[in-house]
């Protein structure tokens, strides 16, 4: 399929995903000595349709996964996926951004390892910083917090009053 531009991209994806696509926006940004032109496509789109988003991008491109990033809205925690397409045409990539809005109240999203496999270390890292449920993804040890610690504490979320008193410090060599 050809490359599409900003415009396209959004029709592509309402066609896919419909009233799932929340709403959307461009954003025209220049880069480097040249002041190259590109595009960032930016999605809010419902969690259901997050796997079909990633699934519809697929049928454009090898979709690339930079990071799945995330923050604390308050009653919300609002999920980044930070991906690009056509990354491999020089001065072609399209930058897409789409986010998610998460209840705190029933807090999860699917995984997409099962489109892109390597998204199992940034999902898991959502895991354990925010408490985030990743429906799909394999269970893991804890990759970026130390194995024994408390489980239901989430260092990245405004609401977190810290780890109990009785957790043992960790340090270095006095």
């Amino acid at each position: 399929m050809k490359r599409l531009n900003g415009e396209e991209f959004i029709d592509f994806i309402r066609e896919r995903i419909g009233k799932m696509l929340e709403n959307s926006r461009i954003e025209t940004k220049k880069a480097g000595l040249a002041k190259l032109e590109y595009e960032v496509v930016w999605l809010t789109i419902d969690r259901e349709a997050v796997v079909d988003c990633v699934k519809a991008m697929k049928e454009l491109d090898h979709p690339m996964l930079s990071v799945m990033s995330s923050y604390d809205a308050g009653e919300n925690v609002v999920v980044l996926y930070h991906m690009a397409l056509y990354r491999t045409v020089k001065n072609a990539t399209l930058h897409v951004e789409f986010e998610v809005k998460v209840p705190k109240d029933d807090l999860w999203v699917p995984s997409i390892t099962g489109e892109i496999p390597g998204a199992a270390v940034t999902e898991q890292e959502k895991r354990e910083m925010m408490g985030l449920e990743i429906r799909g993804l394999e269970d893991m040890d804890n990759v970026f917090l130390p194995t024994d610690f408390p489980k239901d504490v989430y260092p990245w979320r405004k609401d977190e009053t810290g780890v109990d008193e009785k957790m043992p410090e960790r340090g270095g060599d006095d």
